[in-house]
C-alpha cells in the first residue's frame, strides 16, 4: 500500500486470509525439511512441548484485529473484496473463541 499497488496488497492479503483462515488449527511449533531435528528437541527442551505460548483464539483475534485495524489498509475499508477477507478472519475468531 506505501508503494501505491493497491492491487498487489489486496492480492497478498487475500493469500494471508486463505492461510489464516484455512485448516491449520491447531498450531504446533514444528520443524520442516530443513529443520529435521526440532521436533524431538522442542518436545525434550521446552515446558510448553510444541505448543504455542498462546491459543488459537488469541492468535485468532489478533490476525483478525490486525487486519481491520490496520492504518495501512485504510485506504481499503470501502473495498468489497478487502471487506470480504476481514468478514472471513472475524468469522474464523469467533469459530475459535466457540471452541476456547
Amino acid at each position: 500500500m506505501r508503494l501505491g499497488k493497491t492491487e498487489t496488497a489486496l492480492d497478498l492479503l487475500k493469500r494471508y486470509t486463505d492461510l489464516a483462515t484455512s485448516d491449520i488449527y491447531p498450531l504446533r511449533l514444528m520443524g520442516d525439511q530443513y529443520f529435521n531435528l526440532v521436533d524431538g528437541w522442542l518436545e525434550d527442551t521446552l515446558t510448553i512441548g510444541n505448543d504455542l505460548p498462546r491459543n488459537d483464539a488469541i492468535i485468532c483475534s489478533s490476525i483478525s484485529k490486525t487486519v481491520e485495524n490496520s492504518k495501512e489498509f485504510l485506504l481499503l475499508a470501502e473495498d468489497t473484496c478487502f471487506q470480504n477477507m476481514v468478514q472471513r478472519l472475524k468469522t474464523i475468531e469467533k469459530d475459535m473463541n466457540k471452541l476456547h
